[in-house]
C-alpha cells in the first residue's frame, strides 16, 4: 500500500518578520565617542613611552653610578698605592744614586787595568844580568777604540798593523840596561808572550862602559782591561 505525502499549502494567515536595526543616536554623539576611542588610543600610546623611557633612565643611571664607584674604588687603590711607595722613596732614591755612581764609574775606568799585576810580570820576565830603569804607559781615548772595518788594518801605537784588527789601548815603553844584548833580544821574546803585550819592538840601544841601555815599545790589548766597573748593559 502506498501513502503520498502532499507539501503543506501555504496560509495565507501566515505573516513573515523581517530583522530590521537603526541608528538613532545623532552623528554629534557617534563623532564624540570615535574622539573618546582615538584619545584614550594616544593616552595609552603616550604612557607606553613614557614609562620606557622612564625605565631606559633608570638602567642608564644605575650603570653610569656603577661606572662612577668604580671610578672611585680605583682611585682609592691607587692613592693606597702610592702611600705605600712613600715607604721606599729612600730605597729607590738608593738604588737611583748607585746606578748613576755605576755608570759614571764605568766612564771613568774604561781604560782600567791591573797595573800592579802587568808590571809584576814584566819584571819576572826579565833574565838575569837585565834591570828594568823605568816603565811609562799611555793610554789611548775610550771613544777612538773600536774594530777596523773591511779590509783595511789598524795602525796600532806602534806603528805595526794590528794581527787582530783591534785598536789597541796605548802603548808601553820600558828602559832598562843589560850586561849583554842576548839577555836583551830574551827580554823581548818573553814579553811578547805576556797576555794583553803584543808588537814589541826595540826602539834604541846605547852601549855604555858598564852595559848596554835599552828602550822597548810595545801595545796594550784590549784584553788587559778589567772591566770592573762595566756596566751590565755594556
Amino acid at each position: 500500500m502506498t501513502t503520498a505525502v502532499s507539501p503543506p499549502v501555504p496560509d495565507g494567515s501566515t505573516h513573515r518578520l523581517l530583522a530590521l536595526s537603526a541608528n538613532l543616536l545623532p552623528p554629534e554623539v557617534v563623532q564624540q565617542r570615535r574622539l573618546v576611542r582615538i584619545r584614550l588610543v594616544v593616552l595609552a600610546s603616550l604612557g607606553t613611552v613614557i614609562v620606557l623611557l622612564a625605565a631606559g633612565y633608570a638602567v642608564a643611571h644605575w650603570q653610569s653610578t656603577r661606572q662612577e664607584q668604580k671610578l672611585a674604588d680605583a682611585q682609592t687603590e691607587a692613592i693606597v698605592l702610592h702611600q705605600q711607595m712613600r715607604a721606599y722613596d729612600e730605597l729607590v732614591t738608593a738604588q737611583t744614586q748607585t746606578t748613576k755612581i755605576d755608570t759614571q764609574l764605568a766612564k771613568l775606568l774604561a781604560t782600567d787595568v791591573q797595573w800592579a799585576t802587568l808590571f809584576g810580570k814584566l819584571r819576572a820576565a826579565a833574565p838575569r844580568g837585565l834591570d828594568l830603569t823605568g816603565v811609562s804607559v799611555a793610554l789611548t781615548d775610550p771613544t777612538t777604540q773600536g774594530t777596523s772595518g773591511g779590509s783595511s788594518s789598524t795602525t796600532t801605537a806602534s806603528g805595526l798593523p794590528s794581527a787582530d784588527g783591534k785598536t789597541p789601548i796605548g802603548s808601553l815603553t820600558i828602559n832598562g840596561t843589560s850586561t849583554t844584548k842576548t839577555a836583551i833580544a830574551g827580554y823581548v821574546d818573553s814579553i811578547g808572550k805576556v797576555t794583553g803585550v803584543g808588537n814589541v819592538l826595540l826602539a834604541g840601544v846605547t852601549d855604555q862602559d858598564d852595559g848596554t841601555d835599552f828602550t822597548l815599545r810595545a801595545d796594550l790589548a784590549p784584553t788587559l782591561l778589567s772591566h770592573h766597573y762595566t756596566s751590565a748593559s755594556d
